[in-house]
């Protein structure tokens, strides 16, 4: 099976803990499509997404999970579900 290597950065919106972080593209990436991508966040944890492509411009992921660990809010994992997460520009 093909693996695509995912590189960038992520901004969010609504948690306390963090505002940020940087993609460890050894860890993420795009295999049909499937997304898991880990970050890096600006408050040392590390932010886990797993989803789904759901629309031909591959801007959206859909049916997440997202998994904190360490930092401020991870102390001990927690897991969020989510609907979708949107690319932007």
């Amino acid at each position: 099976m093909n693996e695509i290597e995912l590189t960038g950065n992520i901004q969010v919106q609504g948690f306390a803990c963090f505002n940020s972080g940087v993609m460890n593209s050894s860890l993420s990436g795009v295999e049909g499509n499937e997304v898991v991508a880990q970050f890096t966040m600006d408050d040392a944890s590390t932010l886990g997404v797993i989803g789904n492509l759901t629309d031909p411009t591959e801007s959206r992921i859909g049916a997440s999970v997202l998994l904190i660990t360490g930092g401020k809010c991870g102390s001990s994992p927690v897991f969020y579900q989510f609907s979708e997460l949107d690319r932007r520009n």
